[in-house]
């Protein structure tokens, strides 16, 4: 052979790539991923369909993706053609949902504060700790109850009544339409998901809703408030302003419910861990329930959340289609190709967590955890502004159960599905009674 033929062998190999199935990409999203968390290095070439993506499994990569490279990189919901992907990206509207920022900052920055000062968060965390009382009482008096029943309508009430500010609209109709647009997401999108006739007239009625909402006044620190004085500042319609209030609604229940649901499934599983953590409430709370002041006291209720999320992690994967030729850990990507990370193998990989299938909280207390394998919430500047309120709510459900219950898990423990979120493949039945000392 001609010498002069020949390509550098690293050449030739970054240029191969894994030919994933788009048909089990939808059906098995899982299986076809583990094909590429177990090649060897830290990023995984690969195509589905048309599409051309570079699977990231090490933390060099996934910061490169989230944070050095973040301005580079566009925001996506599924893996699919970029004709498909810009008519997606579109419908969801600007803002939040925007990777211009001159739209996106002025509304990242406007919420935070919402979410995150010190004083806001004592507030909601308050809030969060009343109806957390709420659960154990109903809990308490059912005897035997489905969790999912009530991890839902807790993490509704939460929204409502802290960000939504107890703004009126019918929350139950609301969710029900938004599990009907959520139950068409794949990872691998074929079509627009609002095609469908279920969907479509859910998404309609969704829009409704929000539209009033977004139209009608509301409390000044409510989410809706704020939505509208940035859309208004930036003279952009009310439509864009309700479809953005609808993805805070939406991202705070359809991740919180199914991480609840998880997190006291394994509680009532393990009378042992629910020991380890009914002696945690005894030394701080005595005989008081948790309250606002005790989320930073609790590092067990806090740990056994945290494992929840880590085996659970209700948004379990994250893309990004790279607006221009970039650079991803030692890695190119061409314009419209997509970095993929999968936190579901991610938290489940070995090589960052001792033991990675058993349910063990203490490795949150115990062991060190690469920086940037464990993201339940995301990274970089697009990092979930209710992260906070989520631990609360984690944390204080976890701690309360704990301290006044003993629960005990009917069957088996739930397995995970992979829909747009995390979800039990069951319904979790536990019964309860009132610890007696």
């Amino acid at each position: 052979m001609n010498a002069g033929t020949l390509r550098p062998l690293r050449a030739t190999l970054s240029r191969r790539r894994t030919v994933l199935s788009p048909a089990r990409l939808r059906a098995d999203p899982w299986r076809e991923l583990a094909r590429l968390h177990a090649l060897p290095g830290d990023v995984a070439r690969a195509r589905a369909g048309r599409t051309q993506l570079a699977y990231l499994k090490g933390p060099g990569p996934i910061e490169d993706l989230l944070v050095r490279r973040a301005d580079r990189l566009i925001k996506v919901n599924t893996i699919t053609t970029p004709r498909l992907r810009r008519e997606r990206f579109s419908s969801l509207g600007r803002l939040l949902s925007s990777d211009d920022r001159t739209e996106h900052l002025p509304a990242r920055k406007a919420l935070m504060p919402r979410f995150s000062s010190a004083a806001s968060a004592s507030g909601l965390a308050e809030v969060v700790a009343v109806l957390v009382a709420g659960v154990v009482d109903t809990l308490a008096r059912a005897g035997t109850s489905d969790v999912a029943e009530l991890t839902g309508p807790f993490a509704v009430e939460v929204i409502a009544r802290t960000v939504f500010s107890d703004i009126e609209f019918d929350a139950q109709a609301a969710n029900s339409d938004i599990a009907d647009v959520l139950a068409y997401e794949r990872l691998f999108q074929p079509g627009n998901v609002a095609s469908t006739p279920i969907a479509e007239r859910a998404v309609g009625r969704l829009m409704a809703t929000f539209l009033g909402i977004a139209e009608a006044d509301s409390p000044e620190a409510s989410v809706p408030a704020i939505v509208k004085r940035v859309a208004a500042d930036l003279d952009l319609e009310t439509a864009v302003a309700a479809r953005n209030i609808l993805v805070v609604y939406a991202a705070g229940i359809e991740t919180t419910a199914p991480a609840l649901t998880f997190a006291l499934a394994h509680l009532a599983h393990d009378h042992e861990l629910q020991e380890w953590l009914h002696e945690e409430c005894r030394e701080v709370l005595g005989d008081s329930p948790p309250g606002a002041a005790d989320i930073d006291r609790l590092p067990r209720a806090r740990a056994v959340f945290a494992e929840a999320l880590r085996l659970y992690p209700p948004s379990w994967y994250i893309a990004r289609a790279a607006a221009e030729d970039v650079e991803v850990g030692g890695t190119p990507l061409r314009a419209g190709e997509i970095g993929l990370i999968c936190q579901y193998h991610l938290h489940r990989d070995e090589r960052f967590f001792r033991r990675p299938l058993e349910f063990r909280p203490a490795r949150f207390l115990e062991d060190e955890i690469p920086r940037r394998t464990y993201l339940p919430f995301g990274a970089g500047r697009r990092q979930c502004l209710g992260e906070k309120l989520a631990w609360a709510e984690g944390t204080l459900l976890v701690s309360a159960c704990s301290q006044a219950l003993e629960l005990s898990l009917d069957g088996e423990l739930p397995q995970p599905q992979p829909f747009a979120s995390i979800q039990p493949d069951r319904a979790v039945v536990v019964r309860a009674r009132r610890r007696t000392a």
